[in-house]
């Protein structure tokens, strides 16, 4: 099944993985990622590679966010933007918001994650980006902050609510002294700007440790949740 075929099938199913609070284990949100019917598109790097190649990138990500809006759980949710979406010539403003508004979800629920290593490759476009989603209300984080592309001055200038820290900072941090120092400049900074730090990629409890010692307020990865489908209420499953 090409892309093409996924789309107008409507083949695109959304996993959430969860965000959770350092401190006390609590929910704060989810992740939303996209996955593809099995086979050579099923991965969400798969899906896009084949959107840039046949101009269908707002479509494949209007889909992708149509399908975790759906099945949206309790909270947060934070959805993955590819800014070349704004280039597409199918690119629409206003469909999300039609999506939230049939769906009763509000804007401030949504936060759009972008990476900052298009912000590297073209800061026009993501600025854009950023004024284009702000202006409706949504949230923004920066993802990807120190996976050696780090610009301080840009995450400065961008004013995100979240700053999600690469998992390559994060993982080995346990008895890594230069990471641990890194990890604690992006959390002051983070502060000093306003912004709640978010912990990428987090896979053992000595890492977990040091991230609460270093006041890393929210966390995600596999030892504190994996990518999973909503599952189904017992009053849905009975009904």
């Amino acid at each position: 099944m090409n892309l093409t075929q996924i789309l107008a099938s409507g083949s695109i199913q959304a996993v959430y993985q969860p965000i959770l609070q350092l401190s006390d284990g609590s929910l704060f949100a989810h992740e939303a990622l996209a996955r593809g019917p099995e086979g050579p598109l099923h991965t969400p790097a798969a899906l896009f590679r084949a959107a840039a190649e046949e101009g269908l990138v707002f479509a494949l990500e209007f889909a992708c966010r149509a399908a975790a809006l759906r099945q949206k759980p309790p909270g947060a949710l934070c959805l993955n933007v590819d800014p070349l979406s704004l280039q597409d010539p199918a690119f629409t403003r206003g469909m999300t918001a039609q999506v939230l508004s049939a769906l009763g979800v509000a804007p401030s629920e949504v936060i759009f994650e972008i990476t900052e290593r298009i912000a590297i490759a073209d800061y026009q476009l993501f600025r854009r980006t950023l004024d284009h989603y702000r202006s409706q209300g949504y949230r923004i984080a920066l993802d990807d902050v120190g996976a050696g592309y780090s610009n301080l001055r840009l995450v400065a200038e961008a004013q995100p609510e979240f700053l999600k820290i690469d998992q390559g900072l994060v993982r080995g941090l346990f008895g890594a002294k230069p990471r641990r120092a890194a990890v604690s400049a992006l959390v002051r900074m983070a502060e000093e700007c306003d912004a709640t730090a978010i912990a990428e990629g987090i896979e053992n409890e000595e890492d977990l440790a040091v991230l609460r010692d270093l006041g890393v307020p929210l966390g995600q990865g596999f030892l504190l949740g994996r990518p999973a489908p909503v599952l189904l209420t017992l009053s849905q499953s009975q009904s």
